[in-house]
């Protein structure tokens, strides 16, 4: 998810989720995976299950085109 909601009291969603995907880039880029090797859902914090059938279905279609 994109992490909006872990701490919403301190910042707008909006800032929170750019910040956890910032974080996330970063972590990938320490770890040596390529920027266009990172895939974000974007669903909203706390709504993933309300959104399982369409995220099942971007991951396969994710590792249809990648193949890892």
């Amino acid at each position: 998810t994109d992490g909006s909601g872990s701490h919403a009291h301190l910042m707008p969603r909006h800032e929170l989720s750019l910040l956890r995907r910032a974080e996330a880039i970063a972590a990938c880029g320490l770890l040596g995976v390529p920027e266009d090797r990172i895939y974000f859902l974007d669903f909203r914090d706390g709504e993933l299950s309300s959104e399982a059938t369409r995220a099942a279905r971007w991951v396969a279609e994710v590792l249809e085109r990648c193949r890892p």
